[in-house]
């Protein structure tokens, strides 16, 4: 049953993020006809936040990295048509801070079955 597996610190974290990324994609589907953009995005790996900094002790990039793209995808022109997008700010920069690109997400995040459950699941625990 979901939910009832112990994960690692890492395994969880990596969860979510493939969670957040999959919400993402559903919302897609559900905002369509409004005109609205829905881009999912990894802001970089081990930027210099408090909480890499405490988990590993380093961090690759800087803070501002991530700040900075999610910044740009939601109000810069240059984003202003991209939708049912997967950004990914590693992808360039290796982990540096030169900025990344679109790219594919984890294939979790594209399969419509393993979403749609995603999103039951969720549902369910909501309403208990």
């Amino acid at each position: 049953m979901a939910g009832q597996k112990g994960l690692s610190e890492q395994d969880a974290y990596a969860q979510s993020k493939l969670a957040l990324t999959m919400w993402s994609m559903a919302l897609v589907e559900q905002v369509a006809a409004h005109n609205i953009n829905v881009i999912a995005v990894n802001p970089g790996s081990l930027l210099n936040t408090r909480m890499a900094n405490e988990a590993y002790g380093q961090h690759w990039s800087s803070a501002d990295k991530g700040a900075g793209i999610l910044v740009a995808l939601a109000v810069a022109n240059e984003f202003a048509n991209e939708t049912d997008q997967y950004f990914d700010n590693d992808i360039n920069g290796e982990y540096g801070d030169e900025r990344g690109e679109f790219g594919k997400p984890h294939s979790d995040a594209l399969n419509k079955a393993a979403i749609a459950q995603l999103i039951q699941h969720t549902q369910d625990i909501l309403t208990v």
